[in-house]
Parts: structure tokens; C-alpha cells; sequence
């Protein structure tokens, strides 16, 4: 095909706009489109030139494949026809065969089991006739429907990505030079067995909290506030920079808040948490002693390794580096470091929130805090390990169910009446077969999270994922009923966790008591459980009192913002991980800052697997050294993104 006086050159650019061409015929016009295609490959592989940089390769390779699908006439585009039928056409290549082998098994099962011959209103039918209607029909609706499908799943992944923002290998690089660089690498690779002892030394120190309201969690033990002291001159002596120019203020005697202010005090600073104490180490038998602090392989063990020790010395570790190197921050850094997370932070981060408001009088720009990880096997279908930022945390309360009667012996129990033991089964029996109904509808957290890495799942899970306008009630059936994580992922849990009643084995009680722990999802409110609670027990001799302690679902953090970006590509760039919102369902310091900032996350830059989750406040508590290094690395990074001199976009 040639045009007087017109080159190749020429000849790609009217065909790559269309030029004359879209007059002729559909099968002339398919032949333009590829002799015109292989003219500029030709010609891009003469000059060495990519074809892409003028734009002309890929216009022609998108109006080639059209024109392999639809003819583009002006009534079709009046009518908004031509890319429905394009697509139409792909999805019943791609789907149609498929789906029709799908088909032909459930017609075959049904021919096994047998269906009707007769229907509804008595009339003989042929069924070999309606499975031949049903199988002729239902290839043509699937390829429809999967062209819905295909063209919302586009939509979706475009809206996520725009939200992921991930860097790519020129901005990586960029971001590498000036937050990591080689310099900061080689420091911490060779130091990063001073800090795991330094970790191993703190978890030497048991300092423990025990719950102060019964005698669950170490029986009648009280909390030896003498060891967080211990803890405080551990700290100072490994991380003396810090101390010699910017000594902690003593919170309420035992927590510790660190200011190291930045050049600009016109910005708002950040705030880092984490905490000094530690559960009770749990029953059972522990490979190694959990207060030992050893060192195996690489390994460090003992409680507090990864909750949350680990984060008390990768941030002083981090900010100790930068001030040894005399990094300039424009945005001024608060640590804080409460002395008693593990019963609830009213004496330790409440303490500090207090001195913030009071005495610093700062609006934060953002708060990070310990929380959700990066998990191996977290999300069906996705096996790398995945970042999952903690945008909101739910609510906790625990409700006192109680129940009294007569009382008596056991040996004449009632036969006109129910025992307060028989009443209180009966309501904790409700409340356990009826959990409260699932949240998945738009905007709540966990399906925001699936929708983010829907582009990353493999078929069908990423076509779901990326659908849930249509698969959102098939999807919330099946987290429900997958693991108990997926459930307490998109609910409010209930869990009976104490039952009393009765002193002596051949004594009716007169009093029967039931302790129910709900963690709330942020789409409910204390509120709307309690009444939830009392609309299904229905029965006035169960008497419900809330328990002192109760939180309400925290607010949601926009995963938008420049601090969620920052988390997000520091992670890119220390751990070269995928990142996506979440929903911490524990509870964690940061309840205390809510009025200090819109910018609240949850996150501990840790690596685990699912079944490691579970060492968590279990056994055989441990993080590897390297691991360590890497969260030192993480602090590094986030710090001078969020508070240096040059601002990383």
C-alpha cells in the first residue's frame, strides 16, 4: 500500500491516526494496520530507534487489534457500540470455553442424579431438550457477563494503582542513593550484632505487667515497676548519643518520651511508639528459657522479642545513626515509650499523650506505632510476604453477664424451674452460635485491602477481588468460613473467655457469672453490640454490665496521605515488599493519640509467616538478627523521608 509522496514514515503516522484508512473496509483496512505495523518494526530495527518513543508502535498495535475485532462506523461510536463488541468478542474467546466445559459438568452431574421430566404445571418435557436449551445458552451469558467483569476489573486495578503508587526502578534507585545508601547499609550490616545484644539484654529484663483487675495473668503477682528502670539504664548506656544531646523526659516515673527537634519548627512532628513491657511468658514449654535473651543461629529468643522490644531498639538505634552522622532533619521526631501497653497504657502512653497536649502543645503530622505486619500467606492466593499497614483498630469491650437464684443442694435440683447455671448456659450458647453480622460492604477496611491487591491474586481471586460490586456477598460468605483471621477480619468477635458460679461440687449456686470479650469492627459502635447482645439472649434474668476498660473502634487514617505513602515506599525500598491498608484487630497505645493527629498507623516492619503470628503473647517468642538489622534500616528510612531536608515525592 503507498500513498504518492508519502514514505513509511509518513504512511505509520496517518494509519497510527487514522487517516484515510478508517473509510475503508474492515478487511483492507485490518491489512493497512499490518503492513503498516511491520513497516515500522523494519524501520525501528534499521535506525535502532524504539518505536515506542514516538508514540506510533503502540497506537498501532491497539487499532490493529481493534480492527481485528470491530468496524469502527460512526453509527457504532453514536451508539457506544464498537468497544462493547470488541470486548464481547475477546471475552467469549477467552471465557466462552472455558465456561462451557464448566457447563458440560454440571450437565453431566445432572444427568447422573437426573432432573424433572415433568414441570411445574404438569406438562411433559424433554430434558434431554432443555439441557441442550440451558447448554447453548449459558457459553453466550458467561462471555456477557465476563465482559462486565473485565471491564470493571480494568477500572479497579486502574483506581488501585493510582492509590499503590509504586516506584519504579529509576525512583527506587533515587530514593536508595539518599535514604539508604551504602554508607547507611555498611553501619547497620556492622552493627547489627550490637544491637541484638542490647535486644538480648532487655529481654532479660522482665518487665512484666500484670493485669491489675483479677488474678488471671500471673495470679496475685503485682507488676515490679523497679525493672523498667533497669530497662532505662540499659537504654542509656546503648545509646549514649542520644541520651548526651537529647535526654528523655520520665513520664509518670516509668515511661520515656525523646524529643529530637528538627530545624523547621513551622512543621508538625512525628510521633514514634513503642513499648517497655511485656506479657506474662505463656504456659507451656519453650524451646529456650523466655527470659533468657539467648543468642542461636541468629536468633534471638525470649519474650519481648517481637512484642515489642524489637521496636524499642530499632528506633533509638536509627536516631542514634542519624545523630552519630550529623543528619539535618527539618521535622522534629517525639519517641514515645509507654511502661504498660499490656494492661491497657493508663499510666504510660496516656501519660504522655497528656505532656504532649499540655506541655508541648504539638499537632502531630503522623503516628507510628507497633501493630500489623508483613505476612507470608495472609491473603488466599498471594504467598509473598505482604506489608500491611494498620489504618484502623478495633473497638474492645467485655461485658459481665450475671444470673442469681434460690440456690440449694444438688441433691433436690429444681423441677418447676431453671437453675441460674441452666439460664446462663443458655444465653452464652446464643451468643456463641450467633455471632454479629460481617462488614464487607464499601469502604470497610479489610475489602478496601483485598481490592488493593487484587492486581497481584491469580484467576479467578483477582477477577473477584477486582468485582466486589457483584461477588462482594459470595466473598463475605467465604471469609466467614475460611480461618478464624479472615472472620475477625470483617466482624465483631464474641468470645466467652471466663465462666463462675458454685463453690462446692454438691451446691446449686445461687449467683452464675459469664465474661464475653467483643473486639469491635469500626462499622459498629459498644453501643450497637451491647444491644445486639441483649435483643439475642431476650431473657431479664441475665443482667448485662459493661466492664470498666472499654474502647471504641478507632477512626480510619487516610491511606492516601503523604505518611501512608512514606510507610508504604520505605517498605518498597528496605524490604521490596508490596503494601497495603489494614485492620489491626489487637489494641495498641495509639488510642491515646487520636486528638493528636488524623495520620494514626499500625505497623511493625517484621517479616512472618501466618503460623509465626502466633507467637505473639504464645511460644517460643523469637526474631532473627537479621531481621532486626532490617527494622533498624526501615526507622533509618522513614525518619529522613518524613523529617529530612529533601522532600521525597
Amino acid at each position: 500500500m503507498s500513498y504518492p509522496g508519502v514514505d513509511n514514515v509518513q504512511l505509520c503516522q496517518f494509519i497510527a491516526n487514522d487517516i484515510h484508512v478508517k473509510e475503508l473496509p474492515r478487511v483492507h483496512r485490518k491489512a493497512c494496520y499490518a503492513c503498516a505495523l511491520k513497516e515500522a518494526q523494519e524501520q525501528a530495527r534499521r535506525e535502532r530507534v524504539h518505536a515506542n518513543d514516538s508514540g506510533v508502535m503502540s497506537s498501532l498495535l491497539g487499532k490493529f487489534a481493534d480492527s481485528l475485532f470491530f468496524t469502527e462506523t460512526s453509527q457504532n461510536k453514536e451508539r457506544g457500540l464498537s468497544n462493547k463488541r470488541s470486548l464481547l468478542l475477546f471475552a467469549t474467546y477467552k471465557w466462552a470455553a472455558p465456561m462451557t466445559i464448566f457447563i458440560l459438568v454440571v450437565v453431566s452431574v445432572d444427568r447422573v442424579y437426573g432432573i424433572p421430566s415433568e414441570g411445574s404445571l404438569g406438562i411433559q418435557k424433554d430434558a434431554g431438550v432443555v439441557r441442550m436449551l440451558i447448554l447453548a445458552a449459558l457459553p453466550v451469558l458467561a462471555a456477557g457477563i465476563c465482559t462486565m467483569l473485565s471491564v470493571q476489573a480494568n477500572s479497579s486495578m486502574k483506581i488501585a494503582n493510582k492509590k499503590i503508587k509504586e516506584l519504579n526502578a529509576e525512583e527506587l534507585g533515587a530514593l536508595k542513593s539518599d535514604l539508604l545508601s551504602e554508607d547507611v547499609q555498611a553501619h547497620v550490616l556492622t552493627n547489627k550484632n550490637e544491637y541484638a545484644k542490647v535486644l538480648s539484654r532487655a529481654i532479660q529484663i522482665r518487665s512484666i505487667s500484670y493485669d491489675k483487675s483479677d488474678g488471671s495473668d500471673g495470679g496475685n503477682q503485682r507488676t515490679d515497676l523497679n525493672t523498667f528502670l533497669e530497662l532505662h539504664k540499659l537504654l542509656r548506656e546503648s545509646f549514649s548519643i542520644l541520651h548526651q544531646k537529647y535526654p528523655p523526659i520520665i513520664i509518670n516515673k516509668y515511661s520515656l518520651l525523646f524529643k529530637i527537634p528538627g530545624t523547621n519548627p513551622s512543621l508538625a512532628p512525628i510521633l514514634l511508639c513503642s513499648h517497655l513491657d511485656v506479657v506474662p511468658a505463656s504456659d507451656g514449654i519453650w524451646d529456650n528459657d523466655p527470659f533468657s535473651g539467648k543468642i542461636i543461629d541468629g536468633i534471638i529468643w525470649g519474650r519481648g522479642a517481637i512484642d515489642n522490644k524489637h521496636n524499642v531498639v530499632g528506633q533509638l538505634a536509627a536516631v542514634e545513626y542519624l545523630l552519630s552522622t550529623n543528619t539535618s532533619l527539618e521535622r522534629s521526631i517525639y519517641i514515645g515509650m509507654g511502661h504498660d501497653e499490656e494492661i491497657g497504657g493508663v499510666d504510660g502512653a496516656a501519660h504522655i499523650a497528656k505532656y504532649l497536649v499540655e506541655k508541648e502543645r504539638v499537632r502531630l503530622e503522623c503516628v507510628l506505632d507497633e501493630g500489623t505486619m508483613m505476612v507470608a500467606g495472609a491473603i488466599p492466593g498471594y504467598k509473598p510476604h505482604l506489608a500491611m499497614i494498620g489504618v484502623s483498630e478495633k473497638g474492645h469491650m467485655s461485658v459481665e453477664l450475671s444470673v442469681k437464684g434460690p440456690g440449694g443442694h444438688a441433691s433436690m435440683p429444681p423441677i418447676d424451674s431453671e437453675s441460674p447455671m441452666k439460664i446462663m448456659a443458655q444465653a452464652i450458647a446464643k451468643l456463641e452460635s450467633n455471632p454479629l453480622p460481617p462488614h464487607f460492604e464499601r469502604g470497610a477496611v479489610f475489602r478496601t485491602e483485598l481490592e488493593f491487591i487484587a492486581e497481584k491474586l491469580k484467576f479467578p481471586l483477582n477477577l473477584i477481588c477486582s468485582n466486589f460490586w457483584l461477588f462482594g456477598g459470595l466473598m463475605k460468605s467465604i471469609l466467614i468460613r475460611a480461618n478464624n483471621g479472615a472472620a475477625a477480619s470483617v466482624r465483631t468477635t464474641t468470645a466467652v473467655t471466663k465462666i463462675q458460679g458454685g463453690t462446692k461440687v454438691n451446691t446449686l449456686p445461687h449467683e452464675v457469672k459469664a465474661y464475653v470479650n467483643h473486639r469491635v469492627e469500626p462499622s459498629d459502635t459498644l453501643e450497637s453490640v451491647l444491644e445486639y447482645d441483649r435483643k439475642l439472649v431476650n431473657d431479664d434474668r441475665v443482667k448485662m454490665r459493661v466492664l470498666e476498660g472499654a474502647i471504641p473502634p478507632s477512626p480510619t487514617s487516610s491511606f492516601t496521605s503523604d505518611p501512608f505513602r512514606h510507610i508504604q515506599q520505605c517498605v518498597q525500598l528496605v524490604f521490596g515488599l508490596d503494601s497495603v491498608p489494614a485492620l489491626c484487630i489487637g489494641n495498641t497505645d495509639t488510642r491515646w493519640y487520636w486528638s493528636l493527629s488524623d495520620n494514626i498507623f499500625r505497623f511493625s516492619p517484621l517479616a512472618l509467616t501466618l503460623k509465626e503470628t502466633s507467637m505473639f503473647h504464645g511460644l517460643n517468642e523469637r526474631i532473627s538478627v537479621d531481621a532486626l538489622a532490617g527494622i533498624v534500616q526501615f526507622y533509618i528510612s522513614f525518619i529522613k523521608m518524613s523529617c529530612g531536608p529533601s522532600k521525597i515525592n
